[in-house]
């Protein structure tokens, strides 16, 4: 499959950035992963648009960055 460009979007009340790296270094992935700011107000619709896969970290439905992800028909996965 190669190298890919993930963005994660992650539920701030159950994930920080520590267990995210944790988790992706303990299952050897070695894609580029993209962290964005937690803040409500960052745009992400670039990194979004050009990320190969979009995942999920805990519940983040409610979170704009998903919205848009889903607004663009992203390739969404699960990941915890």
């Amino acid at each position: 499959m190669g190298i890919r460009n993930i963005f994660l979007i992650i539920d701030p009340n159950k994930f920080n950035k520590e267990d995210i790296v944790n988790i992706i270094k303990s299952e050897g992935w070695e894609h580029n992963f993209y962290f964005p700011s937690m803040s409500e107000h960052s745009d992400n619709k670039l990194q979004i648009r050009n990320a190969d896969e979009i995942w999920l970290m805990g519940e983040v439905s409610s979170q704009r960055d998903y919205k848009i992800a889903i607004e663009l028909n992203c390739d969404l996965w699960q990941m915890a």
